[in-house]
């Protein structure tokens, strides 16, 4: 398994939302996503702290759609845009999950794609109801604190930082109750009636300002040192490749979480290979050169796949209104 880790700062406040389990309580504050750790506490027991993150997943998210347009690019904007739309989602952002039934395929089938399309089995996704799983997995991006500094010792020290307590805050310093406001302009075909705030009085209430309304939500701090790490399993040459051009794509876009438009997210960030070689632009340049060179050189057959992958990956779509006779027989004897 290929490792790969890197320390990250944040440039500017980082927010990433996470969902409220009561759904029903309505409010216009946004809490932080966070997980949990269980530390010593100065007493020597255990206890369980919650440290604010961004996720795995939603660090992949964000670069896939600027790697996509590299890959775009490099096939040529043309051709490559006469492609399905949901081969183009598939590719940008990994599909969606719609109704279609899939149809049984051989595992060579698989294999076969997987090996002439590598950035699809790289970042996985999911076409028609066919999933495939993506070799890439993204840890957690995770703040340093003190409190977790001996979890990831071994980690600090492939990315040359101290490990010191001093020289990290605690989760206290780190994170707080504050949040940062913003004003959201009414969406789009939103009724007016459905935009609600918290009152003081912890009632909702129809907002007053006609299309917008306030919302705050909270942040990691700019100036945050975060610890962050890549593995891929299993994979060949070109897939490995595929994988330094993504994580050069990464470094490049330097923004993670939600609320990129409004200035949150930037980062600034270096990567190293677990004997402590550290992956500067020229480094990932050599590695990724094979993968692109693989598209240039393949551009037609590249495309050709591309263009035959609802034949390849067939399915059957369901009517969603329509229901299965198991379904119909359970009505009737009702």
């Amino acid at each position: 398994m290929l490792n790969v880790y890197g320390k990250v700062v944040a440039l500017s406040p980082i927010t990433h939302g996470s969902i409220d389990v009561d759904l029903d309580d309505k409010t216009n504050k946004g809490e932080i996503r966070k997980i949990p750790f269980c530390v010593e506490d100065n007493a020597g027991e255990a206890t369980t702290i919650f440290i604010p993150v961004v996720s795995g997943n939603s660090i992949k998210g964000l670069s896939r759609r600027e790697f996509a347009q590299k890959i775009r690019e490099t096939l040529g904007k043309e051709e490559f845009d006469k492609l399905d739309n949901e081969v183009k989602y598939l590719i940008a952002a990994g599909g969606a999950n719609t109704n279609a039934s899939p149809s049984n395929v051989k595992q060579e089938v698989y294999a076969e794609l997987r090996q002439k399309l590598p950035f699809l089995s790289v970042l996985g996704g999911v076409y028609r109801g066919h999933y495939f799983r993506g070799l890439l997995v993204s840890d957690f991006m995770i703040p340093i604190t003190k409190e977790i500094l001996s979890l990831y010792a071994d980690k600090l020290v492939t990315v040359k930082l101290e490990n010191n307590p001093l020289k990290y805050p605690s989760v206290s310093d780190l994170f707080t109750n504050e949040y940062i406001g913003y004003t959201r302009f009414k969406v789009e075909g939103v009724d007016e009636d459905e935009i609600m705030l918290e009152s003081t009085s912890g009632e909702d209430k129809k907002l007053e300002i006609g299309n917008q309304m306030i919302y705050y939500t909270k942040q990691i701090p700019t100036g945050t040192l975060m610890i962050h790490g890549f593995h891929i399993n299993k994979a060949s040459d070109i897939e490995i490749s595929c994988f330094y051009a993504f994580l050069k794509t990464f470094i490049e876009v330097g923004h993670v979480g939600g609320n990129i438009s409004k200035g949150h997210g930037q980062i600034k960030c270096e990567y190293y290979l677990e004997d402590g070689t550290v992956l500067d632009d020229n480094t990932l340049n050599n590695l990724s050169e094979p993968f692109w060179t693989y598209l240039k050189n393949n551009k037609d057959k590249v495309l050709e796949q591309l263009s035959n992958l609802k034949d390849i990956l067939q399915a059957k779509v369901k009517d969603k209104n329509n229901k299965s006779k198991k379904e119909k027989n359970e009505d009737e004897e009702e």
